[in-house]
């Protein structure tokens, strides 16, 4: 599907450390387990796994079976983390409005809403399921009935980005611009998505972006102005997205300002992760970028897909702190 899915490329990565550091890789193909030795001392690398649940939602598992694994997610030096301010987004956001972060504004079902575009998401939620909207405060009639584990959440235009950590330190970055369509004054935006360029080239239909739509004031049979942009969705992964084998890591193409805030970012949060389980951590924060350069915090996840820049870092960690120890 994309190049972080790719294993070859996440091989690549443990093994380019691996070469420099002259030391060794071995990979185990029945479980997909990796182990990095340098000198005396190794690190297993253990696989995650997504998979679909008897409910047909998204999950992750450290187990390779042919009943329940999908797509390779990556390794980490340990099996499953969570903590608070990963696993509420609501306790996430208040943490971060606590310590002077930027996020997008929130309330729930009973509070006084606190902008004119919104999205609904679950407290709990991940994989971007049960997310709905973007819907108008104007739009009468148009917002669903909400759940108690339901909150509303400003909607910003902007690219949707994807931040990892290894522990305070931010290693990669995905900044994704939405889908969408140019309208050419002739053809319904449902043409448009459906009609293919040639053998290279999918028919989409417009089924999932009827929200998206309506929030814009269209629908799929509407002509729309030659040049107008119409969004077809708004979340990190979509129906929409188009087959990428390059790395679309863009950490190193962002403003100086904007670095320096990530790096602060991730100071913040990794401050709010338990000294039990904070050293030797990686963990994604989801955002959206708007059109200037500032950055709307949304959720962090404790338990993500590892970009493959991930690996570089996490080994350095691993074994400096074995020199170190060696060294006492």
């Amino acid at each position: 599907m994309f190049h972080i899915f790719n294993l070859n490329a996440h091989i690549t990565a443990v093994r380019r450390w691996a070469v420099a550091a002259e030391g060794a890789l071995s990979f185990d193909a029945l479980t997909y387990r990796a182990t990095v030795t340098v000198g005396t001392r190794s690190v297993a690398l253990i696989p995650k796994f997504s998979f679909r649940t008897p409910s047909d939602s998204l999950a992750y598992t450290n187990g390779l079976t042919e009943e329940v694994a999908n797509g390779f997610a990556g390794w980490l030096p340990y099996t499953v983390k969570s903590w608070p301010i990963s696993t509420d987004k609501i306790v996430f956001k208040r943490y971060c409005e606590d310590h002077q972060l930027r996020v997008t504004p929130a309330w729930r079902p009973h509070e006084p809403a606190q902008a004119a575009d919104y999205i609904v998401k679950r407290r709990n939620g991940s994989f971007g399921q049960n997310i709905l909207g973007p819907f108008r405060n104007s739009q009468s009639g148009s917002a669903p009935e909400l759940l108690d584990s339901d909150y509303c959440e400003a909607f910003i235009l902007g690219r949707t980005c994807k931040i990892w950590y290894w522990n305070a330190k931010p290693v990669a970055m995905e900044a994704l611009e939405l889908p969408h369509l140019i309208g050419d004054g002739r053809r319904t935006l449902g043409a448009l998505a459906s009609e293919r360029r040639g053998s290279f080239d999918r028919s989409y239909s417009l089924e999932t972006s009827g929200e998206m739509l309506a929030w814009q004031g269209r629908q799929a049979d509407d002509v729309v102005p030659q040049g107008e942009r119409v969004y077809l969705d708004f979340k990190f992964a979509t129906p929409y997205d188009v087959w990428q084998l390059k790395d679309r890591d863009c950490l190193a193409n962002q403003s100086s300002a904007l670095t320096a805030h990530l790096h602060h970012v991730g100071e913040v949060l990794w401050c709010g992760i338990p000294e039990s389980v904070k050293n030797g951590s990686v963990f994604t924060v989801d955002a959206i970028l708007d059109a200037d350069d500032q950055l709307w915090l949304l959720e962090m996840n404790s338990n993500p897909m590892v970009h493959q820049n991930c690996y570089a870092p996490m080994l350095d960690s691993a074994f400096h702190r074995w020199k170190n120890n060696q060294s006492e």
